[in-house]
């Protein structure tokens, strides 16, 4: 019993630690603060610049430097070196990009549930059985269970940010597609009113305020400081977010550039496409929901007109 109550405690005690540890703001690493002193003057106005979902490599750099004394962050590094040679735990990068997060921070959010699933069956141990214990009672759950629990469950909890993963990136997929449509009915007009093609894509990124609108005038901004051409720009954008309507409307800039075509018809009907292939997925969404709710809204009907029946059954049987 004594050695029961010592690993209860010590686990109690470590959950605690971790806790605050997580809470509390650690002391700066030295070699992190060196390297923030050498980000380059592009990397400092991406990083301020950039909030949700930035995309660019100045601004992930930045905020990679800025997490590194995080304690998920160190963690999430040494599980990512421990696994890179494991093709199939490796997520897709393309992914990862789309939602922001580096590849650090994606196996610390793995390793943290995959923590909380180990210690869970003993936390739960712990918290039923250690009053019993503390009274000189026996255990009603044999000690072994956590023990037998403790890893099925953390391996579980491990894949769970895998499971959200998709959703996440189908949502954020969509809602870049939403903005991109938006997006190109501004360059439309700004193209009409008589701006020229870099500044009709700079001023059409800079009207909207959710974050692939930031995306945009982040990617554009850093294509203005290096000498990138922008829709070179869009065109690399596309391919980190997976998204190809953006790298259509990039050529049809490139296009309108180098061979003088005019493209204002042509950005109207395809933003149009767009939206009406966007409400088509809308209504494919919601009959899909409405299907799936037939299913229990039946089964619920079914029950409660059992137990509307089922006293008439009774008592015409007795």
């Amino acid at each position: 019993m004594t050695l029961v109550l010592i690993i209860g405690g010590a686990l109690l005690g470590f959950s605690v630690f971790w806790a605050l540890r997580q809470l509390l703001p650690s002391p700066p690493h030295l070699a992190s603060a060196m390297e923030r002193l050498h980000v380059s003057p592009l990397d400092a106005v991406q990083a301020l610049t950039g909030e949700h979902g930035a995309s660019t490599r100045g601004v992930q750099r930045a905020s990679r430097v800025a997490a590194s004394t995080d304690l998920r962050d160190r963690i999430g590094t040494r599980v990512a070196h421990l696994v890179r040679n494991i093709a199939i735990l490796q997520p897709r990068q393309q992914d990862l990009r789309l939602l922001g997060t580096t590849t650090s921070e994606w196996f610390g959010e793995k390793a943290v549930w995959g923590l909380l699933g180990l210690l869970s069956p003993a936390l739960f141990y712990v918290a039923t059985c250690l009053p019993a214990l503390a009274t000189g009672g026996a255990p009603f759950l044999p000690v072994q269970l956590p023990l037998l629990l403790g890893p099925l469950v953390g391996i579980f909890t491990w894949f769970v940010p895998d499971l959200q993963l998709k959703g996440r990136v189908s949502a954020a997929r969509t809602e870049f597609k939403r903005a991109i449509a938006a997006y190109i009915e501004f360059v439309a007009m700004e193209r009409r009113s008589g701006m020229g093609q870099e500044q009709s894509l700079a001023n059409a990124a800079a009207i909207g305020q959710s974050w692939p609108f930031q995306r945009l005038q982040q990617q554009l901004l850093r294509c203005s400081w290096s000498g990138i051409r922008p829709w070179d720009g869009l065109h690399e954008l596309s391919r980190e977010v997976g998204v190809i309507e953006l790298a259509e409307l990039a050529e049809t800039m490139r296009l309108s550039t180098e061979e003088g075509v005019h493209i204002y018809r042509t950005l109207r009907a395809r933003a149009t496409s767009m939206r009406n292939a966007q409400v088509t997925a809308d209504q494919t969404e919601a009959n899909a929901v409405t299907e799936r709710i037939n299913g229990p809204l039946g089964l619920l009907v079914m029950m409660f007109g059992l137990f509307i029946v089922a006293p008439m059954l009774l008592q015409t049987a007795l």
